[in-house]
């Protein structure tokens, strides 16, 4: 199932309602997942900073690799079907680095939302990107 032209031309809309309805989760449950993993370990405090700090460092690749797939798609419209595989590769890089704030049903709607709309994207291919 292609994604419509409306999923295309208002993705970050989409991924910030996802990212809104997966926070609404914080309603129900306080604690993340990587507390709830390690809460229970001896040494807990440094296990969460070790996770968080991964978590840090997808972030930044998912900010390097956006940032790199952005700046030839300016210089060459050519190359768009290539930047376009990179930027869904950091939008998964984002949102595996937002699930750890998140208590699990509220990751488990943010990754499985994300998943869905990155594939139905993929699917559409490369005739997505003629669009205005």
């Amino acid at each position: 199932m292609k994604a419509t032209s409306f999923e295309y031309r208002h993705q970050t809309l989409l991924h910030l309602l996802l990212v809104w309805l997966a926070s609404l989760s914080y309603l129900r449950d306080r604690v993340d997942i990587v507390w709830a993993l390690v809460r229970h370990h001896s040494d807990s405090a440094s296990w969460e900073r070790l996770v968080f700090g991964f978590g840090a460092l997808m972030l930044l690749g998912s900010a390097l690799l956006e940032t790199c797939a952005n700046a030839p798609a300016q210089v060459s419209p050519g190359s768009a079907g290539y930047s376009q595989q990179q930027m869904r590769l950091a939008r998964v890089l984002l949102v595996l680095a937002v699930g750890l704030l998140l208590p699990l049903p509220g990751a488990v709607i943010l990754l499985t939302g994300e998943t869905i709309l990155i594939l139905r994207l993929f699917l559409r291919g490369d005739e997505g990107a003629a669009l205005p």
